[in-house]
């Protein structure tokens, strides 16, 4: 239920660069002609993720695939706007807006050991043939309260499953927050990117504005037998914390905060659960709980 509220259809944004001159590439199995992800954060911490993509494939297989679409999110402090959906047959558009029946599908593995709390919207496109091309646009619109009036993104630049034509990522920071955006490259050097992204910074109306991008990119293998830890994507990193300092500060305040008593409803609950006998009872309590709260 609540997943269910936090989605909705909506006009594109206002805010958001127009679309790209589309560069063709090398048709393939399954890829992406446009991938677009443009962020605007904002002094108090809100952060607004736009997102545009255009599929396209040769192989009636993969595109059957292809037609189940995920947009991941976190119902407790997020919301999903869908903006735009839509098969590109020919010269003609056909909406399929109105067509998407989200289900909501709690996005931890049987063997998790911790609830996270994010869920995938989950819609299936049953009319996607060879030939189509599948158009999406959506928006995350975002408050995380551990990050506070902080901002952090992690953006990897290519994928492991899709070659694209053209990518693109653009970021909106106004001047009063003192966000960084970084490249950190890819340890194989031979795939990184690093050398082929475009950037370009404008400033107006008290507003950084940093574009990136790139063409042609190719579909990103993983190599299993790299050292552990090793990076094998070239990733986009946007930060408002200063340092490792900084990050170390916010995260004492975090454990200070919780380790304060809580409210008289978290209070009942825990007696509650000290009141039925046995672990796998009150375990099995404590998760029907989790789940009825997290709707």
């Amino acid at each position: 239920r609540l997943a269910a509220r936090a989605f909705k259809t909506a006009p594109m944004p206002d805010w958001v660069l127009p679309e790209a001159a589309a560069h063709k590439g090398r048709p393939a199995p399954i890829y992406l002609e446009l991938f677009d992800a443009q962020y605007r954060f904002h002094a108090d911490g809100r952060t607004e993720r736009f997102a545009h993509v255009v599929v396209a494939g040769t192989d009636p297989n993969k595109m059957q695939n292809e037609g189940q679409q995920f947009i991941p999110f976190d119902p407790r402090y997020e919301r999903v706007e869908v903006h735009r959906a839509q098969l590109l047959r020919g010269a003609e558009r056909i909406d399929v807006l109105a067509r998407l029946k989200p289900r909501f599908l709690v996005n931890d593995t049987v063997r998790s050991t911790v609830y996270q709390g994010r869920v995938n919207a989950v819609f299936q496109l049953s009319d996607y043939r060879v030939g189509d091309r599948l158009e999406l646009a959506w928006s995350v619109v975002s408050h995380n309260p551990l990050l506070g009036r902080q901002v952090s993104v992690l953006d990897s630049w290519s994928r492991t499953a899709l070659p694209i034509w053209n990518r693109r990522a653009a970021y909106f920071i106004p001047e009063a927050l003192p966000a960084r955006v970084s490249l950190s490259p890819n340890d194989d050097t031979r795939r990184s990117r690093q050398a082929k992204i475009e950037r370009e910074e404008t400033t107006a109306n008290g507003v950084r504005r940093l574009v990136f991008a790139d063409r042609d990119l190719p579909l990103l293998p993983t190599e299993g037998s790299m050292a552990s830890g090793a990076v094998q994507n070239d990733y986009l990193m946007v930060s408002s914390f200063a340092d490792w300092a900084a990050v170390a500060s916010w995260g004492n305040a975090l454990f200070a905060q919780a380790a304060k008593p809580q409210g008289e409803a978290y209070r009942a609950l825990l007696a509650d659960l000290r009141r039925i006998d046995g672990d796998a009872a009150r375990a099995a309590a404590a998760l029907q709980w989790v789940q009825r709260e997290s709707g």
